[in-house]
């Protein structure tokens, strides 16, 4: 299954912070338990794990991290908002298998979570 990282961006510069080992297929979870839905934390989550995009500004990550609290009961969702409420000043984030290289910036425009 491989793991997933999450990355950070802090004063321009892409690291990785932390890695979770993929035991369960969150990928395969997050897809089911959000497929057909249509409310912002389902959105913004699905976004996050399943678009390959990077997550861009305070209040976008601010966003992901309450999507991640709806769904607090789905895999490694609560191990991810621990990582993210640690990070302090970073810029931008992403949480992906496959690297950086082919993220492009989400857009939340009127998504409020």
């Amino acid at each position: 299954m491989g793991n997933f990282i999450l990355y950070q961006k802090k004063d321009g510069v892409w690291s990785e912070y932390a890695q979770f080992k993929d035991r369960r297929d969150y990928a395969t979870r997050v897809a089911k338990v959000t497929d057909g839905r249509t409310d912002a934390p389902a959105k913004v989550l699905r976004t996050f794990v399943l678009g390959g995009v990077y997550i861009e500004g305070i209040g976008n990550i601010d966003l992901v991290k309450r999507a991640l609290r709806h769904f607090d009961e789905v895999g490694l969702s609560n191990d991810i908002f621990e990582s993210l409420e640690e990070m302090s000043c970073a810029q931008a984030v992403a949480f992906t298998k496959t690297g950086l290289e082919t993220l492009v910036k989400a857009d939340f425009s009127g998504l409020e979570i």
